[in-house]
């Protein structure tokens, strides 16, 4: 007679197998060319919307910029030259970035055998990541229809794998 409750599994090492092989179609997956540049797309194509609607349906919606913050900017600009006036890049400073579309029309990614990466003008960074000065203005931010659309990208490229 038993003290104690026994519980025999079975078919553990057939279910490990399964999740192995599911695992290598995965990274097959992600590795494919193919695969990484739709996931770029989408991130770029976000990246852009969130450009395009100035944060506001992102959760929490980028802090706008203060007023106080805006019209120094204006000020310092305004003492400058007029031939001095914009920076390397063509921008005035106190000019939004959305006006201008440069840096909108500079998001991109690029593909290799280490993965994906996201690209865009140098000062996109200080954008999405903000600095002591800017708060942060995430642009490559995930919408849960991205999530559902990589998923499923993902998936089908896992079903062609069978």
């Amino acid at each position: 007679m038993s003290d104690g409750l026994t519980i025999k599994l079975t078919g553990l090492k057939e279910f490990e197998q399964k999740i192995d092989n599911f695992s290598a179609k995965l990274e097959t997956a992600l590795n494919r060319e193919e695969t990484r540049m739709a996931i770029g797309e989408i991130l770029v194509a976000r990246g852009r919307h969130n450009i395009d609607t100035a944060g506001t349906e992102l959760d929490p919606p980028w802090k706008p910029l203060k007023t106080s913050t805006i019209k120094s900017r204006s000020q310092r600009e305004m003492r400058k030259k007029p031939g001095k006036r914009k920076n390397k890049a063509g921008i005035v400073s106190n000019q939004p970035l959305v006006d201008t579309g440069i840096g909108r029309s500079s998001l991109s990614y690029k593909t290799s055998e280490a993965g994906l990466a996201l690209i865009g003008k140098k000062y996109m960074a200080y954008q999405h990541f903000g600095t002591k000065r800017i708060p942060a203005r995430p642009i490559f931010t995930l919408h849960s229809q991205d999530v559902e659309d990589i998923k499923q990208l993902l998936l089908d490229d896992i079903r062609s794998q069978l």
